[in-house]
């Protein structure tokens, strides 16, 4: 810490209580802040003492007021632990520094159970009564052997901005990019933000200056940020979005596209569906190239609570829309509660709908709304509406003579 004149500390609880007068001029590393009260460091126990100066040159010292198992731990918990300043405390001291201790210290100079750290290497804290999370800045710096540094096991240094975990408890005067045997790298904090082993991970720089962030788990990338793009990414080529949507079984289906909570979450090896809506193609395990949009939306067959498992290329839209049967292909189905027909079948609404309306002909392999001349689409037996009546074509053929005087290619049906 920068050199106080002030010889004696003060300590005291986050509630203003005085632990020790004026005249202290020693460090406790046995007592800890719980609520307010003076308490005693169970054995073994690290803390984070916080070091205040005042303009009357006093020093007073607010204990820990959480419990660390190791060093590692507590250097760590620095810009975020959730701490209690004193009102009094935070108004009119200035925050120098910390002091990581372990119960029952009495060589401060011994960085195995203790570590002074500067508030001002701590991002947000100079000169201030908190800390934010500048961790990179406060993890003390490796020092070699010759230098004393000394550390045990899982201690974590920073060197040349990277972070190393000490495996054995050992150090040497080589450095810890070197020394595989005793240091091990695990994050770059300017780059990545990671878990312990180093594969669950988010990087916002693999190589230089690419601009892209990456997402990793278990040790395999599956999204990336890049640009405006969204990139899921998998052998199968599918987007899973939602809780539950889809499943981690990518290699064996391929092309699937599912948005909303268990959506296409039971697929095995069925490619190219599309589900968009909760439970939409929920059960569907082998079942290809079908769309299902709305809650439920090709869940069941028409009996509601038997799965549809499998089955082609159908189409369901709408709550609920269900197959009629499972397996069925080439089926689809278009309303609110509406259960299919069966395979190679189109249903359009519910029972409670009473009208169709369309702005266009209606014109199908066998019935056509309005008759048009010139034009040979009609089949053998194709009916048209023509004056408010209706005609059969006889011969497969059509000119511009009107249905009702084109006796050779229409007869008047009704």
């Amino acid at each position: 810490l920068p050199q106080l004149s002030a010889a004696n500390v003060q300590y005291r609880t986050q509630t203003g209580v005085n632990i020790t007068g004026l005249t202290n001029q020693n460090i406790d590393p046995d007592i800890y802040d719980v609520g307010g009260t003076s308490t005693t460091v169970p054995n073994n126990k690290f803390t984070i003492q916080r070091i205040y100066s005042f303009t009357s040159n006093n020093v007073k010292i607010l204990p820990g007021q959480a419990l660390y198992n190791s060093m590692a731990d507590a250097v760590a918990a620095i810009g975020s632990e959730a701490f209690v300043t004193e009102p009094s405390i935070k108004a009119n001291g200035m925050l120098r520094g910390f002091l990581v201790i372990q119960k029952g210290t009495v060589a401060l100079n011994n960085p195995l159970n203790a570590k002074f750290i500067e508030a001002s290497r701590i991002a947000g804290t100079s000169g201030a009564s908190s800390a934010s999370s500048g961790l990179l800045e406060v993890v003390p710096l490796w020092k070699s052997n010759t230098d004393g540094g000394l550390y045990q096991s899982n201690d974590i240094l920073n060197f040349n901005g990277y972070l190393y975990k000490n495996l054995t408890g050992a150090n040497t005067d080589t450095t810890p990019e070197n020394d595989t045997v005793n240091w091990v790298k695990t994050i770059d904090l300017a780059i990545q933000l990671s878990d312990a082993d180093g594969d669950t991970k988010i990087e916002v720089e693999q190589a230089a200056d690419e601009d892209i962030i990456r997402f990793t788990t278990s040790g395999t990338e599956r999204l990336r940020l890049d640009g405006s793009r969204i990139e899921p990414l998998n052998n199968g080529n599918s987007v899973f979005i939602g809780e539950n949507a889809g499943t981690d079984t990518v290699s064996s289906s391929t092309n699937n596209v599912f948005i909303g909570q268990n959506t296409g979450s039971s697929i095995t090896t069925g490619n190219g569906n599309i589900g968009i809506g909760l439970d939409a193609l929920q059960s569907n395990t082998t079942g290809a190239y079908n769309i299902g949009i709305g809650p439920n939306a090709g869940r069941y067959i028409a009996d509601g609570s038997t799965p549809r498992e499998t089955g082609a290329n159908s189409i369901y839209i709408g709550k609920d829309s269900k197959a009629n049967a499972d397996g069925t292909s080439n089926e689809i189905v278009i309303g609110t509660n509406v259960f299919g027909k069966g395979s190679n079948t189109i249903t359009l609404g519910s029972g409670a709908s009473t009208e169709l309306h369309t702005a266009a002909d209606i014109i199908s392999k066998r019935f056509h709304t309005i008759w048009k001349s010139n034009i040979n689409i009609y089949a053998v037996n194709a009916v048209v509406l023509y004056n408010g009546a209706l005609y059969k074509n006889l011969t497969g053929s059509n000119t511009a003579v009107a249905p009702d005087a084109d006796t050779t290619n229409w007869k008047e049906i009704g």
